[in-house]
């Protein structure tokens, strides 16, 4: 079973796309020295721990050059790729692109010299998007197409009824019958989360299992197994 840190270095993001897990955004950018990120990171790897930058957007933290150079092909980085042109993608280990508008086979070239670094182009799919995301999805490339995952869009109403955005059972039954492929499931509880831990070093709160104020490196260093 994989182990996995996600890491929040910024909750700023240059898109405000009302259906986002993240938001809303604070705008904030960690303060936290970045010798002890780095220390974090290190501790993580040295126990096979597989480290992921997660946001709002990780770019905007100012010192991401020096710690994905430090770590090359190490970590790897769930981003809305506008910024890709600014760094060297390639020094990641994997990349997550989180597409919320376009798909087609034009807006995919612009991610051709990575495109073996990509691990999945993520989706948001919703009640009001999925019928353009089908005929967009079923119109591009299949070098493209095999790399799109499908994230459903959940609310946190309590209400789902009252939320529009959430992904209704025949909406995403359609999805899955004309694509053949399987939605991802956002479920926390499963046996597979069990070793993901989450550190927003922004909110300063970790978890799945664990939440705190002002949490100092070495406290997250103890419950990495």
């Amino acid at each position: 079973m994989s182990k996995r840190l996600y890491l929040v270095l910024s909750d700023k993001c240059n898109r405000k796309c009302e259906y986002c897990f993240e938001r809303p955004h604070s705008g904030k950018i960690s303060t936290t020295n970045v010798e002890d990120i780095v220390s974090l990171i290190s501790d993580a790897l040295s126990k096979n721990y597989e480290v992921y930058f997660q946001g709002a957007e990780t770019f905007y933290y100012p010192d991401i050059k020096y710690i994905i150079k430090k770590f090359e092909n190490q970590l790897s980085i769930t981003t809305n790729g506008d910024f890709i042109n600014d760094y060297d993608m390639n020094l990641f280990k994997e990349i997550i692109i989180s597409i919320h508008d376009e798909i087609s086979n034009k807006f995919f070239t612009k991610f051709e010299k990575i495109y073996n670094k990509i691990k999945a182009f993520n989706i948001v799919v919703h009640n009001f998007n999925y019928l353009r995301v089908i005929k967009d999805f079923l119109s591009i490339d299949t070098k493209y197409r095999d790399k799109i995952e499908f994230v459903p869009y959940f609310s946190r109403a309590t209400d789902k009824t009252k939320d529009d955005y959430y992904l209704s059972s025949s909406a995403k039954k359609y999805i899955e019958h004309i694509t053949k492929q399987h939605l991802r499931e956002r479920k926390t509880n499963t046996e597979k989360y069990k070793n993901w831990i989450k550190v927003d070093l922004v909110k300063m709160v970790f978890y799945p299992n664990f939440a705190n104020k002002n949490i100092p490196i070495n406290n997250i260093k103890e419950i990495l197994l």
